[in-house]
C-alpha cells in the first residue's frame, strides 16, 4: 500500500483514524480535569491545616475594617494580605475551583 499524501488519492476511509484522534483527545481532556481537581484538592487541604500560616495570614483580607480595629490588626497587613489573597484566590479559579471554598478554607484554616 502505498503513501496516502491527499485525501482524493486514498482508496480507505480515515474514518478509524479521527476516532482514534476523538478518544486520545477526550483522554488528555479528562487527565487534565482529573489532575486539576487533585491540584484544588491539596491546595484546599494545605490551606484548611494551615500550612506555613497560608490561612492565618489571608484571614486579614476577608475581614472588614471595623472588624481589623477590634481585633487589633493593623491596616497595612491587611492590604498586603487583600493582594495577596486576590492573587491565590484568581490562581485557585483559574484551576477550575469556587471562590467560596477556598474562603470557606481559609477560615477553618486560620481558626
Amino acid at each position: 500500500m502505498r503513501a496516502c499524501y491527499a485525501m482524493e488519492e486514498c482508496n480507505f476511509t480515515h474514518k478509524g483514524l479521527n476516532k482514534v484522534g476523538t478518544v486520545a483527545k477526550a483522554g488528555v481532556q479528562l487527565m487534565k480535569v482529573l489532575c486539576l481537581a487533585t491540584i484544588r484538592s491539596n491546595v484546599l487541604l494545605a490551606v484548611e491545616l494551615n500550612l506555613k500560616g497560608m490561612a492565618t495570614r489571608l484571614y486579614p483580607a476577608l475581614l472588614t475594617k471595623d472588624e481589623l480595629k477590634k481585633g487589633k490588626l493593623n491596616l497595612p497587613n491587611a492590604e498586603v494580605a487583600k493582594k495577596a489573597f486576590d492573587r491565590a484566590s484568581n490562581i485557585y479559579v483559574k484551576l477550575g475551583g469556587k471562590r467560596d471554598a477556598f474562603v470557606e478554607a481559609i477560615k477553618t484554616g486560620a481558626k
